[in-house]
């Protein structure tokens, strides 16, 4: 009775409060998705735009509002049963993970109280099989055989995304402004972090190669984009999308001969297997990689401690097979 009850009046909580409540709680829902960035934006709108259709309400604003003025316990009742029911219509798991993400900021966001949803298992994520290091070596060399500035900008562009791990969009949010590169720092908008800007470390090759990109470029203004894109239709403010930067690392590989194209997030992630091999702790990782989860820096830390207790095994029988 309480399934049918609560599917014929998702929004039933609204009743439980009043107009005030419904009010601030559509005010904080605003301020919570103007601060987000644009690329976190577009897809949180998708992820609010499927709320709204499972409650059956007109818009994510009238979704938020639902949900963010529902008690803890209803609100969880919700989530969970949108969560079911992407499950049931055989959604993505990393997707139904963002929409869940999505909902769980907004409604801390909104009431200061955590929503408690567990996100649900991926799949492993494919393994791209070449070492990082050559990975890396070859899309620089590959990148650096274009001519002209697309050259220089690729390579700065390859060499800033391994070394300081940025995202893409981080990467595609980049302005002129943002870089103090006599003090080897960007400020980016982070994920995660309201439109906020936190300031990365960039490697020394990263610098000398966004310094030969800069230059060649001339005069640049402050909102500039660092990283530009080389279309001649030059559209919007001629910056690189997220998207065109995903395009730039497929096209690179490809050109490398490599049998899987390469995604700007494998460059994170390769990053991040060369720390823990080379044997950095997780506190280490997690500073680098800008998580505010522990389990994913131990993840790779835990890689590397796999294969090193191959590598003892293996001694060990070569050891006894010797003797």
């Amino acid at each position: 009775m309480e399934d049918r009850s609560i599917a014929k009046s998702p929004d039933r909580t609204l009743r439980r409060g009043n107009h005030a409540d419904a009010l601030q709680a559509a005010e904080l829902f605003a301020d919570w998705f103007a601060a987000l960035s644009e690329a976190t934006r577009r897809n949180y709108a998708q992820d609010l735009g499927a709320f709204a259709a499972h409650l059956g309400v007109h818009d994510r604003r009238q979704a938020a509002v639902a949900l963010c003025t529902a008690t803890p316990l209803d609100a969880r009742s919700l989530v969970l049963r949108f969560k079911t029911a992407r499950r049931d219509a055989g959604e993505a798991p990393g997707t139904i993970n963002r929409r869940l993400s999505a909902l769980r900021s907004l409604y801390r966001h909104v009431t200061g109280v955590p929503l408690v949803i567990p996100s649900i298992k991926a799949v492993p994520r494919r393994r791209v099989h070449r070492g990082p290091g050559s990975l890396v070596a070859s899309l620089l060399a590959t990148a650096a055989t274009a001519h002209g500035i697309k050259a220089l900008r690729d390579v700065a562009l390859v060499a800033t995304l391994h070394d300081s791990g940025l995202r893409r969009a981080e990467a595609a949010s980049l302005r002129v402004r943002d870089l103090d590169l006599e003090a080897r720092v960007a400020h980016v908008i982070a994920k995660g972090r309201m439109g906020e800007r936190e300031a990365v470390d960039l490697s020394a090759p990263a610098v000398d190669a966004l310094k030969a990109y800069l230059t060649a470029r001339g005069a640049l203004l402050p909102d500039s984009p660092v990283f530009s894109s080389c279309d001649r239709a030059r559209k919007g403010n001629g910056a690189l999308t997220a998207d065109g930067i995903h395009s730039i690392l497929s096209a690179l590989s490809e050109r490398a001969g490599f049998t899987q194209r390469i995604a700007p997030h494998d460059l994170r992630r390769c990053g991040a297997r060369s720390l823990a091999k080379a044997g950095a702790d997780a506190e280490t990782l997690r500073r680098w990689g800008r998580w505010a989860d522990y389990r994913t820096p131990a993840r790779y830390v835990g890689e590397v401690a796999e294969k090193g207790r191959e590598a003892v095994d293996l001694l060990a029988r070569l050891r006894q097979a010797a003797g």
